[in-house]
């Protein structure tokens, strides 16, 4: 049986969370996804594979309301923090390969 184009035959996808609403929710996600055809390949060229990739993020949400008054709720964010190589093969050999960094954010947000 042929895999088709971009799906993995295992994809593990896992978080772990804590919530107190009053005080702050912090949560912990994970997701790899096992080696994938990128592209079919065609008159004897092999297909370009993505090879396993790991992924992990975090996301710290605080409501601020208990110390100004007012429904503000700050949320800090990061995501890719293992910042995994993406690494795609073509007949065994690596085709192309790079990282796509570790993105970080943070936020405010107003909610009546």
């Amino acid at each position: 049986m042929r895999t088709s184009i971009g799906q993995s035959p295992l994809i593990v996808n896992a978080a772990v969370e804590y919530a107190n609403p009053d005080w702050l929710t912090a949560r912990l996600s994970y997701l790899t996804t096992d080696r994938a055809i990128d592209q079919a390949g065609t008159q004897g060229i092999p297909d370009i594979f993505e090879e396993r990739r790991d992924r992990l993020d975090f996301v710290l949400i605080v409501p601020l309301k208990r110390w100004l008054g007012v429904p503000l709720s700050t949320k800090l964010s990061v995501e890719n923090i293992l910042n995994d190589q993406a690494v795609y093969t073509q007949g065994g050999f690596v085709q192309r390969r790079f990282t796509e960094g570790v993105s970080v954010g943070f936020g405010l947000s107003y909610a009546n």
